[in-house]
């Protein structure tokens, strides 16, 4: 049987000019962030047809430093990234979808720890240069 050593979730996309939903109605911004995560959920066991190897497994999770963020941008959360009485910050819906992956990650940990004896590590791994800011403008 293969075994699963490694997990790294890295996907994203943001700077969206306008408030943007997925055909399931989920924020477009958030929706790339948030959406691999779930593809790594513990019950059931992820890919079914491979082990976890125990105890050095891992899922790291690219994060950007969220909170940091948000103070320095006088955003805060209020539970939902953007409703009817907000208006749309790109910077804000950014800096939601992060928090809500290393939300996420804390509570992944407890339970790949738990059931696994595996870690979820939520890490900023840099800068790179690729397209992810494609949607920057001079307005922006």
């Amino acid at each position: 049987m293969s075994t699963i050593d490694l997990v790294i979730n890295n996907a994203g996309t943001m700077w969206f000019p306008e408030h943007t939903l997925t055909p399931d109605g989920v924020e477009l911004t958030l929706a790339p962030h948030h959406g691999a995560r779930t593809d790594t959920q513990v019950s059931p066991p992820p890919f079914s047809d491979l082990a976890w190897t125990k105890p050095a497994s891992a899922i790291l999770e690219n994060e950007c430093p969220s909170f940091a963020m948000m103070k320095a941008a006088g955003i805060e959360l209020h539970g939902e990234l953007v409703n009817e009485s907000m208006s749309y910050v790109p910077t804000a819906a950014y800096v939601h979808g992060k928090t809500a992956n290393l939300l996420y990650s804390v509570d992944l940990n407890q339970r790949l720890y738990d059931q696994l004896e595996s870690l979820s590590l939520a890490v900023r791994l840099g800068e790179v240069t690729t397209e992810f800011g494609r949607n920057f403008s001079d307005q922006a």
